[in-house]
């Protein structure tokens, strides 16, 4: 029997599959840095978790951790700026507007109506895991630890801001 897995063949293959990965990171570069995309980003992470009596998730610094994560993940590295895109043409489609210009009520109305689609959309997807970083990592923090009333022991120090007088 012909072994057709060569050496050859092998190299090629990773070669191919690197050069795409580059394109990849190339593009996500490119929408992450580009001002809309940014903006559109900010606004999907305010309306997870916005500013009340307590900082919001953009306040705690979650855009860095998601921007992090999603540079040490390819998948991510496609999707964010897949939703972004997605996010702003619905909301161009309904109000004529991009997703970021929407007023709070209104963009809770959108991502909601998004978490209401068919499970295993690529949409629903991705801002079902957006969703869940941010709530992660928002309530992880000191402001997050906060606003569940938790008030951790005096001996941590980076949760001295949220103990009450």
């Amino acid at each position: 029997m012909k072994n057709y897995f060569s050496r050859r063949v092998f190299l090629l293959a990773s070669t191919s599959c690197s050069i795409l990965a580059a394109g990849v990171v190339f593009k996500y570069k490119n929408a992450s840095s580009s001002e809309s995309g940014m903006t559109t980003l900010q606004a999907i992470i305010d309306t997870i978790i916005p500013v009340d009596e307590y900082p919001g998730a953009l306040e705690v610094g979650v855009e860095s951790k998601l921007m992090q994560y999603a540079s040490a993940y390819p998948q991510w590295e496609a999707d964010i700026p897949w939703l972004v895109e997605q996010l702003d043409e619905l909301a161009l489609g309904t109000d004529n507007v991009a997703f970021n210009a929407l007023n709070l009520s209104q963009r809770e109305y959108l991502l909601g109506s998004v978490l209401k689609l068919k499970f295993g959309s690529r949409l629903f997807i991705s801002l079902e895991l957006v969703r869940q970083r941010v709530n992660k990592w928002y309530y992880t923090s000191a402001a997050g630890l906060a606003s569940l009333a938790y008030l951790p022991p005096s001996q941590y120090p980076a949760y001295s801001t949220i103990r009450k007088a």
